[in-house]
């Protein structure tokens, strides 16, 4: 058996020691006391259940890293990363879980979120724009302002073409790009069309090529109406 020293790695850090926040505290939390945010965090489906069962059939607290949780100031806490780990442990019947108690308020619980999932790409992106709303992000909120006057839904996960509804987007980024390029009126009315053209038609137009090359007609004025999209 050998062992070695952590290694001294040399930084260039600009950052203050009193800028990294408030260390966490490790407690033992009641599974009834933690919530889920929805605001930032998705519902659970097949595949998220999937991984909770593959968690609870090999559950071992060799593995179980701690959840990492703040209080919502209403005696109770708000998961912030480990919502599968949580539910494997309250399948197989345990009732306290260990968590990494750290002082965050709302926002500042998203962009925790959005900073340790997005470092492991752990989920889905249009659930990272959520996220980032929710913390006040200016380029998500532009974005999802944009979307919400235009009737649009950002997807919070991944929803095959085939059964996405008229007004369901997962282009986020090309929300965004038209909003630099165009500006908010510009984008509003593109993507307003691209919605009506698709509740004519029954088709989704709201991915990442079609909304690139609509908000460049509409600019132009050259589609004027949802038919002409549709005839596209």
């Amino acid at each position: 058996m050998s062992f070695r020293p952590v290694p001294d790695v040399e930084i260039h850090r600009s950052q203050k020691r009193d800028q990294f926040g408030k260390p966490g505290e490790l407690k033992w939390v009641p599974i009834a006391d933690l919530v889920i945010d929805t605001r930032y965090q998705r519902d659970m489906r097949e595949k998220g259940f999937a991984h909770v069962r593959q968690i609870a059939a090999n559950f071992d607290w060799r593995n179980f890293t701690p959840v990492i949780a703040a209080p919502d100031g209403e005696g109770r806490y708000a998961v912030i990363d480990g919502q599968h780990r949580l539910a494997a442990a309250k399948a197989i019947g345990l009732s306290t879980a260990p968590c990494w108690v750290v002082a965050a308020e709302g926002s500042e619980q998203a962009s925790a979120f959005m900073a340790i999932n997005a470092m492991g790409a752990k989920v889905f992106t249009g659930q990272l724009w959520h996220s980032l709303n929710v913390a006040g992000d200016p380029k998500a909120v532009a974005i999802f302002e944009v979307a919400a006057a235009a009737k649009i839904e950002i997807c919070r996960y991944q929803v095959s073409a085939d059964f996405r509804k008229p007004n369901q987007c997962m282009a986020a980024v090309s929300i965004a790009e038209a909003l630099g390029a165009y500006g908010r009126d510009t984008s509003i009315r593109t993507l307003n069309i691209l919605r009506r053209a698709g509740e004519i038609s029954g088709r989704n137009y709201l991915n990442a090529r079609i909304i690139r090359a609509a908000v460049v007609l509409t600019k132009n004025t050259w589609a004027r109406t949802p038919v002409e999209i549709c005839a596209m």
